[in-house]
């Protein structure tokens, strides 16, 4: 029982034979427990009180009630009291009636019950201790439930909020977009001579549209971004080389369009968000297949292990590929420069859930051979 928190605090023994009660008493003692004594089954109610935790070992046959009775006492089924039942004759039945009543144990006062109890004490208060563990951590996970969707509440109220102005402003856009439109028709009905005005006209009107589809585009990640939370609590055991399957079955279509050759090593498990992961590996390699040069861009995928750290390396073959300004590409709308056109909050996107992991994450180039983009996850303990 070192280093374990103890949640029970006194053993209650209800035995009708004072001898036998004072042995296991001793007994228990001895062991370092606290042992409250009672010789009846009204005796063994009154010594219990709210507030404390007890274990409770009775023999079934009391003077003034059987075991059964006691411990559907309301006290004792109220504060949920474990029991362990003892018993001078073995009974087959007697036990199967004890453990559907959810006794921890079931005793035959045998000749060496005696030195076998107190390894029996110690099994029942370390499930119990486990099982009182469990339950303050799933209400700490309640708590922490709450809050977060609390929280995701009011940042949703606040997305909607600027979704909307921002949508009211985009219908004024494509409303005057329309009138522009419409004056267009009319001076071409006018005068024939402004045709080169109006082919102008045109052209700026179909990249103002083109302008507010991007913008809606860019909206539409930007409520994804904000939507995006890292929480400690969520971590768990996660098999990278899983989460990348995920990610390259996401993007298959990319992929199979552009001719990319794709292979990875066997990657390790760690302890992370597994969905966070996935959406890193994805966003990453379309942003490298987009801004690729190469008619069929090839990457691969490893990791190295450190001391406190797993590396992950996300290397591709196009040496024309522009990283400007390594420590900004990963900032809000920079992406990869290159023929195709990347995710403008993709990398952003990797860079918050790589810091919401406490890692790292930098790019090496290579002039002939191509680049690598490296990022790390720490090793952690899930607690």
């Amino acid at each position: 029982m070192e280093n374990e928190e103890i949640y029970v605090s006194k053993i209650l023994v209800a035995e009708d034979d004072p001898i036998l009660c004072e042995l296991i008493a001793k007994n228990l003692e001895r062991s370092g427990y606290e042992v409250l004594k009672a010789q009846t089954g009204e005796s063994a109610l009154s010594q219990l009180k709210d507030g404390e935790d007890y274990i409770l070992i009775l023999d079934y046959h009391l003077p003034d009630m059987t075991g059964k009775e006691l411990i559907e006492s309301k006290f004792i089924k109220d504060n949920k009291i474990p029991f362990i039942v003892m018993t001078g004759h073995g009974n087959e039945k007697l036990a199967v009636e004890m453990m559907k009543q959810n006794a921890r144990d079931y005793i035959v006062k045998d000749g060496n019950f005696l030195e076998i109890l107190p390894t029996i004490v110690d099994q029942v208060i370390h499930q119990v201790n486990i099982e009182k563990r469990l339950a303050k951590a799933e209400e700490l996970q309640r708590d922490a439930e709450r809050k977060l969707r609390a929280m995701n509440e009011e940042l949703e109220s606040i997305v909607q909020e600027r979704t909307a102005q921002l949508a009211k402003t985009n219908e004024e856009l494509l409303r005057e977009i329309a009138e522009r439109k419409e004056i267009e028709r009319k001076l071409e009905d006018y005068n024939k001579e402004l045709q080169l005005f109006a082919e102008i006209a045109s052209e700026l009107v179909s990249n103002t549209v083109e302008n507010a589809n991007k913008m809606k585009n860019l909206l539409n990640e930007l409520l994804s971004y904000s939507r995006l939370g890292i929480d400690a609590n969520y971590f768990q055991i996660t098999d990278t080389s899983s989460a990348l399957e995920n990610a390259l079955y996401e993007l298959r279509h990319l992929i199979e369009e552009s001719s990319a050759k794709i292979t990875y090593d066997r990657l390790p498990e760690i302890t992370a968000d597994t969905a966070q992961i996935t959406i890193l590996f994805r966003n990453i390699i379309e942003n490298i297949i987009r801004s690729s040069n190469n008619e069929t861009p090839t990457i691969h995928i490893s990791a190295r292990e450190d001391e406190k750290e797993w590396i992950f390396l996300i290397t591709n073959n196009d040496p024309n590929i522009n990283l400007e300004c390594k420590e900004a590409m990963f900032a809000m709308f920079s992406h990869l420069q290159g023929n195709g056109s990347s995710s403008t909050i993709g990398l952003v996107t990797c860079k918050k859930i790589i810091d919401g992991h406490s890692g790292r994450v930098w790019v090496e180039t290579n002039s002939s051979e191509g680049s690598t983009i490296y990022f790390s996850i720490p090793k952690r303990q899930i607690t």
